[in-house]
């Protein structure tokens, strides 16, 4: 039960993200949100209705995180998007190195 409490607060937060058009927060939060519910979904304990609930949710919210990241990157500047020709010019170790901001890998 704790993921599902855990899903539910951070849908909140991205929910709450989203309206104020913090597109960054919700981002995060909606992929947290994410990862919480599916971990309650693999419980086999879980109520079939809460199952039903929360996998439609699954769906509503991973529908808008690709709407929100699309605009997020629409909104950054070319050298920041992942996989333009300007975020994919050579470091000293190759194409792709050091790894951009935001990756999620440590540079």
């Amino acid at each position: 039960m704790e993921y599902v409490q855990g899903g539910l607060e951070e849908a909140k937060k991205a929910v709450e993200a989203d309206t104020r058009a913090d597109y960054g927060v919700a981002v995060e939060s909606y992929g947290r949100c994410l990862h919480y519910l599916e971990r309650a979904l693999g419980d086999p304990a879980l109520d079939p209705g809460l199952r039903g609930v929360l996998t439609s949710k699954v769906g509503e919210y991973t529908t808008r995180l690709g709407e929100v990241r699309r605009m997020v990157m629409v909104n950054q500047p070319p050298s920041q998007q992942v996989g333009t020709p300007a975020a994919r010019q050579p470091g000293p170790m190759g194409p792709g190195y050091p790894p951009s901001a935001g990756s999620g890998y440590p540079p």
